[in-house]
Formats: structure tokens, C-alpha cells, sequence
């Protein structure tokens, strides 16, 4: 099973009984750095997957602010203290590293749609009850 699809199966664990509904996925490439995959699930979570294990950070929601020339900028900071900068006016991204402190430009690919899934909730099956 494909990592984003557990991804959007772990968003709707908690017994919803709904269609996961992503805003998509793209991936991002900093300078010595492998790329990165960026993924944006329902309710402002998001996801960076970092290669080669694809270990998972998660962020919640992002944050909306200005640079100093007044471009605005969303801000999605994720657990570890790693932070993605995307500047809406000209559509750059950077990356601030959290053991560095310093932005770095990254390159990214256009935001490509994730297919919509439905989990059904589960119920235990009433025949085979414990003895």
C-alpha cells in the first residue's frame, strides 16, 4: 500500500465515515538534499516525506504573514522545527532547516491531485463473538 494512501487511511482512523479528501502533493528539491514530497491532506494537515526510509513529518495548518518587501508568504512548520516558506507573489519556496536556522531556496514541482478514497468504518463481525 502506497504511503500516501496510509496517510489518508490514518486521517480517518478515528471512526469517520467519510471520503479522504486531499489538496494534493508535490515534491521539493533543496540544494543537497534529496527531494522531499509535500503532501496536503484534509483539515490543513500536511506531510513531508524525506527519503530514502520516507520517514514522515507531520505539520498542522499553516500560517499567513508578509516578508519585509510585503509579498505575502505562508509559513507550514512541521514538528521537528523544520519550516516550508511559499511566497504567493512570485510563487519562490525555501526551506528552513531547524539545525541550521537558515533558509534555503528549493526548487518544486506543480501540486498534482491525489485520488479521493473511502474508508468504511469498521465493524466487528457479530457471528464471531469471543467464548
Amino acid at each position: 500500500m502506497a504511503i500516501k494512501t496510509q496517510i489518508l487511511i490514518g486521517l480517518l482512523s478515528c471512526g469517520w465515515l467519510a471520503p479522504a479528501w486531499s489538496e494534493g502533493e508535490y515534491q521539493i528539491q533543496c540544494a543537497g538534499h534529496p527531494p522531499m514530497e509535500m503532501v496536503m491532506a484534509q483539515y490543513g494537515v500536511n506531510f513531508l516525506l524525506w527519503p530514502p526510509e520516507q520517514q514522515m513529518i507531520m505539520a498542522a495548518g499553516t500560517k499567513f504573514s508578509h516578508l519585509a518587501n510585503g509579498d505575502p508568504v505562508t509559513i507550514t512548520a512541521f514538528v521537528n522545527g523544520d519550516q516550508l516558506l511559499e511566497d504567493s507573489e512570485d510563487d519562490a519556496t525555501f526551506f528552513r532547516f531547524a539545525d541550521s536556522g537558515q533558509s534555503e531556496f528549493c526548487g518544486r514541482t506543480s501540486t498534482r491531485p491525489l485520488p479521493e478514497i473511502e474508508v468504511q468504518r469498521y465493524e466487528p463481525d457479530q457471528q464471531k463473538q469471543p467464548s
